[in-house]
């Protein structure tokens, strides 16, 4: 019987089960790594932790599962990936912020595990056609969700938040950075394909995505994507005009929808705007290309980016826009900080409707005002307006060193609603290309432009933000601080008094956590993921890959992006994808699911089990954040315990059991030793010292007290409130302890004199410009002042003390002022006056509290 031989037969082209289920199991990565932490949208979510830690063991489950007998292939990336990740858990160990370097440790972890999965995914042309369409797709679902709910049409419940663009959600860049993306992908994919139906479908995305970009009024973002557009004319070469007619058609279209949408927000609008994007498609679709010679196109591009140039350049801030105030006051104050406004003149406009109850018409009145470094008003400009609502302009000028401007409106009948539509402070001379620009564009996004300068991020922060971040580079250059090291150690390095989070610019914050090595190794994975896109030097399906990765990395370098992890996840899927082989895979994936051994199993069900433990207690903590005020104290701290049994370095846990702490009696030790724990896990935070020094000064422990106000104080030098807090704390202890007879109250009385004169070092040293700017005045206040007086009295320095007095009565506390009063009174009987005394604080001994002050006064003088 002859042997049978069986044909060989090729496989058939397309997807297996095992690709279908990799797909399946890739969006639900997707969608845990990005949409989940961007719906919940906060700044920084507190769940977000958990949700990076599921994925985390999402990832780790799937390789583990599919890993085979076979040799794992290991190229430079991924190295390099696996060097990072391990530098963040290298960053545990002695760091800024234990809670801060935990989170990103379990970021960076699972980023970079993210990164090597899907590199490891044979995708091909189909494959990325599949992701691109479906980042696109989920891309234009949100932003009309977004312009829905801007249009007032839906309202979205409080989880939703990152969908509010610019009505009410300030600060959205995480809605931006995914905008952006989608909205690269689609300008680019639409451009290389071939289809007609595919290039409308992108083409109309592209307009919608425009005009929810520009709502979010993200500065970062639009930066991002101009700097792409402008790259993409010398990537393109030969086709470069052809792009530019595309894309120009697009920006236009959704430039007047956007306008259109601001101006008018309504159901009628948000049709338009969908009209528009489904008209701009089809003509898109209709465009053929031009054939350019490719020096023609090269000279194109030149002249672009110089025009580019000259704009910038041309960018002086003359348009500062301010929030619509509509009001039941009689009047009403808009502060302005004056460090974006140089000295000269401006105009403030404004539309000012009033609704008076009667019969009486209503008439109003705005005047402007200069607030200067002593914190005095002087009046710049007046007007006044009717019930009609017509526009007024307020013209005043700003003279050098002024602190803010402040436009008070105001009315003289009592119960009128005032409303202030489109209030702006608008430069009276302005000869710029942007004075033009303004007249053509919208005004919130003229006026977002307008800040779009050197001078403007001088005065949003950004710039001293970095040079501040480099004093702190400089203590440890080489690996860092750890992960969360801005938030830790910003205090310290600060010029000025300001709270930030972030440091704006994700390149400084990844370099204050794992240094300048980790710096290079992150900029390494992304050159190296983006060589192959660049070196193949032709436009194919790869080409919006790589544009859309290099806007999210450009809009990284100015943006706190790292804030919102959705970002980095969307720009690692996308390096990722892009720097996947087609022929050779990294990690071999073999579907040996069913062979995976028991004690593997457990161990990664027990991982799941933890997670899912960490995230419902930083869901629990957030739930317990909203309801603060109607818990009772109790319950509260049972619910803050279980989040601490799971998530034992949770800081934000901690400092909110103590504010319920606080509420109850006898607590006193627990107090302390929360504190203690907490200062031991974010040793860099100025809070922690100075609550523990109020512990230790209310339980009459002044050494440890003054001890502790005094590492607050050196953790932020600019912040006035520690140097007034150590004051305080000092005359005290000065104070009880000369009452009581203890000889150590001279120390405590000279360390606050040794307070005054650190303090006004300092101050004569800081940077003057900057100072101005500070959350709370680098002034010696009405506390401190009344510290200092204390002090110099005790020592018997009476004439400083008398000054010092002087200065604290002119405060608006009626306590100190009586306070002072009394001390004056005790130094005047000190030096033999034997009448004045008497007769300044009669008023003042008929309530216990100045008496009880008084005879402790009397008895630290011998009763003199």
């Amino acid at each position: 019987m002859k042997n049978k031989v069986r044909p060989v037969v090729a496989k058939k082209a397309g997807w297996s089960l095992n690709r279908y289920i990799d797909y399946v199991w890739f969006a639900v990565v997707f969608l845990l790594a990005s949409a989940l932490p961007w719906l919940r949208g906060l700044y920084w979510p507190l769940h977000r932790l958990g949700v990076q830690a599921l994925l985390l063991v999402f990832i780790a489950f799937w390789v583990v599962a599919k890993t085979g007998k076979g040799p794992i292939k290991v190229t430079l990336l991924d190295a390099l990936a696996v060097v990072l990740a391990m530098l963040y858990v290298l960053g545990i160990i002695t760091p800024a912020s234990m809670n801060g370097a935990i989170q990103g440790a379990i970021t960076w972890v699972s980023l970079m595990a993210l990164f090597l999965w899907v590199r490891s995914l044979r995708l091909g042309d189909k494959g990325r056609g599949i992701v691109v369409g479906g980042i696109a797709a989920a891309g234009v679902l949100w932003a009309l969700l977004g312009m829905a709910a801007h249009n007032s049409l839906i309202k979205f419940p409080i989880w939703f938040q990152g969908a509010r663009l610019a009505a009410g959600f300030e600060y959205p860049n995480a809605a931006a950075g995914f905008y952006l993306m989608a909205l690269v992908l689609c300008l680019y994919s639409g451009f290389v394909s071939e289809s007609k139906r595919v290039k409308w479908g992108y083409a109309a995305g592209a307009v919608v995505l425009l005009v929810a970009l520009l709502l979010t009024q993200s500065r970062g973002a639009w930066l991002g994507l101009a700097i792409t557009l402008l790259l993409s004319l010398w990537w393109l070469r030969a086709r470069a005009v052809d792009f530019a007619v595309q894309a120009g058609l697009i920006l236009a279209v959704g430039l007047a929808t956007a306008g259109l949408v601001m101006a008018r927000p309504s159901v009628l609008s948000m049709g338009l705007s969908l009209l528009a994007a489904v008209i701009c498609g089809g003509l898109v679709s209709l465009i053929r290309p031009l054939g350019v010679r490719k020096s023609v196109a090269v000279i194109g591009g030149i002249c672009i980016l110089l025009l580019a140039g000259v704009l910038w350049l041309t960018m002086s801030p003359n348009v500062y826009t301010l929030k619509n105030i509509t009001k039941d006051v009689v009047w009403q104050t808009i502060t302005y900080g004056a460090g974006q406004l140089p000295a000269g003149d401006y105009r403030f406009e404004g539309t000012f409707k009033l609704a008076a109850q009667g019969d009486q018409p209503a008439t109003g009145h705005v005047a402007v005002q200069v607030i200067g470094a002593d914190n005095k008003g002087t009046a710049v400009g007046y007007g006044s307006f009717a019930e009609s609502g017509s526009s007024r302009a307020v013209n005043f000028t700003v003279p050098p060193g002024v602190k803010r401007v402040e436009a008070v409106f105001s009315s003289g009948q009592p119960q009128t609603t005032v409303t202030l539509e489109n209030p702006r402070i608008v430069g009276a001379r302005s000869v710029t290309l942007k004075h033009y620009l303004h007249k053509a564009l919208p005004h919130s996004i003229a006026a977002r432009l307008s800040q779009m300068s050197w001078r403007s991020l001088a005065a949003d922060g950004r710039l001293v933000f970095i040079e501040d971040g480099l004093k702190a580079v400089r203590q440890k250059p080489v690996f860092g601080f750890g992960g969360g090291a801005w938030n830790a150690v910003y205090h310290g390095v600060q010029s000025y008094f300001y709270g930030s989070g972030r440091a704006h610019a994700d390149w400084l914050d990844i370099t204050l956590e794992v240094g300048i090595v980790g710096l290079l190794i992150y900029l390494a994975i992304v050159i190296g993921s983006l060589m192959p896109f660049v070196r193949r030097e032709q436009v194919n399906s790869k080409l919006g890959l790589g544009m859309a990765s290099l806007a999210i990395f450009v809009h990284s370098f100015g943006e706190a992006l790292l804030a919102f992890p959705s970002s980095y996840y969307f720009l690692t899927i996308l390096l990722g994808v892009l720097s996947s082989r087609e022929t050779e895979r990294q990690i071999v994936f073999l579907p040996k699911i069913k062979g995976l051994k028991a004690s593997t199993l457990v161990a990664i069900m027990l991982c799941a089990c933890v997670t899912v433990g960490f995230w419902l207690a930083e869901v629990e903590l957030q739930a317990l954040f909203s309801e603060k005020k109607e818990m009772e104290s109790v319950s509260a701290l049972k619910s803050i315990d279980r989040v601490l049994l799971f998530n034992p370095y949770s800081f934000n846990a901690m400092m909110t059991k103590l504010d319920f702490l606080s509420q109850l009696p006898n607590n006193r030790n627990e107090y302390g030793a929360i504190l203690k724990r907490a200062q031991y896990l974010e040793p860099h935070d100025p809070r922690v010292p100075n609550m523990l020094g109020w512990h230790y000064l209310l339980t009459a422990h002044f050494s440890d007290a003054l001890v502790q106000f005094q590492r607050g104080k050196s953790l932020q030098p600019y912040n006035v409130q520690g140097y007034e807090m150590l004051a305080i704390a000092g005359a005290r202890a000065a104070f009880s302890s000369a009452a009581s007879g203890d000889g150590a109250w001279q120390g405590f009385a000279e360390t606050v004199i040794d307070v005054e004169q650190e303090f006004l070092e300092t101050r004569n040293a800081a940077r003057q410009a900057l100072l101005p700017l500070s959350i709370v005045p680098f002034e010696q206040g009405q506390p401190f002042m009344f510290a200092v007086g204390a002090a110099h009295a005790l020592l018997g320095n009476f004439d400083a003390a008398r000054t010092s007095f002087s200065k604290a009565l002119e405060g608006s506390d009626q306590t100190l002022r009586d306070r002072s009063t009394l001390w004056l009174a005790w130094g005047l009987l000190r030096q033999g006056d034997n009448v004045q005394p008497l007769t300044m604080i009669e008023r003042l001994l008929s309530q216990e509290a100045y008496l009880e002050e008084w005879n402790a006064l009397l008895k630290i003088s011998g009763g003199k």
